[in-house]
């Protein structure tokens, strides 16, 4: 798996990835904590996790046209740079009031996130342009597995960062905190600069802004595997969406509510899902459709088992099962997705799939709870499982196209330069 690290400018890009994340995990984090400590009011507390999703939905759109027509090396340095700025706005709000104004609070997650949402599609549709095809398989595998890892793992580094600075000096201990989140943005804008250009590969036929947004929804519509995996995953990032409230419920009701089980819990989960995910890249995936389908039909059935697994051992073996099936699923879809349009599309494709993954979020979440209220666990857990497993299996029965979906031989496939797509027109 290490030897894609190989490539220069994929390393480049690993690492400023791998940093930025770890700063998306801080403020993330940092604000939640900082809405909570200053107003212990959760509403403000939710507002500030809805805001924090909200910009996906907004300005994805135009950050994927933004990803097609701007050198994408440019995109993320600025991304970057612009985190590091608003962060710095934020310093100064707290040099003026340590105890930072609510509006603050509300206002600076929401521009960071508003930041995020152009860097992301940058990345995504970089990532094919720093790597032979034949190795975007085991990119991708590296890069999910770090996502993943600092998605989790990240939350504890900054907790392991942030909280001796909160012991040593509570009065500035806002600053500091921001300080280090600030470091953490421009650690990645110094490896993302490294890159060359990414200028996207545009024909002649540049147009409005508004035809780009069309040829992007078309890119996607027009292509019938493509079009199936999107909705699939659409309906699946909303069933799980807010797994971490039930797992936190679940933790309370049945197995004493203490953090080491819940910590156990989440472990049993990311652990396995880490190393699958690494793992990935070292199969031959050739049915990207099948292997969506059917691996998120075990998950499913998997989830589905969990809500009658009242013993610690038996929900964590479900849980851990999920965690090494999932990646099968997601990341030859994320392989195929990157490969299925030109390089000039890709940009638009990825903000699309952002907006899907992220951009569901709060409406999940807000579902489960209203879910847990009304089903119970039990319940709740049959609704997750049934909304993981019938997308990918009614994708597959209606949509030959998804069936036949291949990406090209290299990367795990058959023959091509884009994935085939007999739905395509």
């Amino acid at each position: 798996m290490t030897g894609v690290l190989r490539i220069r400018e994929f390393r480049d890009l690993w690492i400023g990835q791998t940093v930025s994340q770890f700063g998306d995990a801080v403020y993330g984090m940092l604000f939640i904590y900082m809405a909570d400590k200053t107003t212990r009011d959760p509403a403000v507390v939710g507002l500030v996790a809805a805001l924090a999703a909200l910009p996906f939905l907004i300005v994805g759109p135009f950050a994927g046209v933004v990803a097609d027509r701007v050198d994408r090396r440019k995109v993320m340095l600025a991304a970057d740079l612009c985190s590091a700025a608003v962060l710095a706005g934020f310093m100064a709000v707290l040099a003026t009031w340590p105890v930072p104004p609510v509006a603050a609070i509300l206002v600076t997650p929401f521009l960071l996130s508003v930041v995020n949402a152009f860097f992301m599609p940058a990345r995504g549709a970089a990532l094919p342009r720093l790597v032979p095809e034949g190795r975007l398989l085991e990119a991708n595998s590296l890069s999910s597995s770090t996502m993943h890892l600092m998605n989790n793992a990240g939350l504890i580094l900054a907790g392991i960062v942030l909280a001796p600075l909160e012991a040593a000096d509570p009065d500035r201990f806002f600053l500091l905190a921001v300080s280090v989140n600030l470091l953490t943005f421009l650690v990645s804008a110094a490896f993302i600069g490294r890159l060359p250009a990414l200028e996207p590969r545009r024909g002649d036929d540049e147009g409005k802004w508004t035809e780009d947004l069309r040829a992007g929804a078309r890119a996607v519509w027009s292509r019938a595997a493509l079009r199936a995996m999107m909705g699939a995953n659409l309906v699946v990032s909303l069933a799980i969406a807010g797994f971490m409230v039930v797992y936190t419920s679940t933790n309370r009701a049945w197995f004493g509510g203490d953090f080491r089980s819940l910590t156990v819990i989440e472990l049993t989960f990311t652990v396995p899902l880490v190393i699958a995910s690494l793992l990935v890249g070292k199969f031959r995936v050739q049915r990207v459709g099948i292997a969506f389908a059917v691996c998120l039909g075990a998950v499913g059935l998997c989830v589905a088992g969990m809500g009658f697994a009242r013993d610690l051992w038996v929900y964590c073996t479900l849980n851990a099962v999920c965690g090494i099936v999932l990646p099968f699923a997601s990341i030859p879809a994320m392989t195929y997705m990157s490969l299925a349009v030109p390089d000039a599309l890709r940009g638009r494709v990825q903000s699309v799939a952002t907006m899907v993954t992220a951009g569901v979020q709060p409406l999940g979440a807000g579902l489960t709870g209203l879910g847990l209220k009304n089903l119970g666990l039990t319940g709740m857990y049959l609704v997750m499982g049934i909304g993981t497993t019938l997308p990918g299996l009614t994708a597959l029965a209606a949509s030959p196209a998804f069936r036949q979906a291949r990406v090209p031989s290299g990367s795990g496939g058959v023959e091509g330069q884009v994935p085939t797509d007999p739905g395509e027109g």
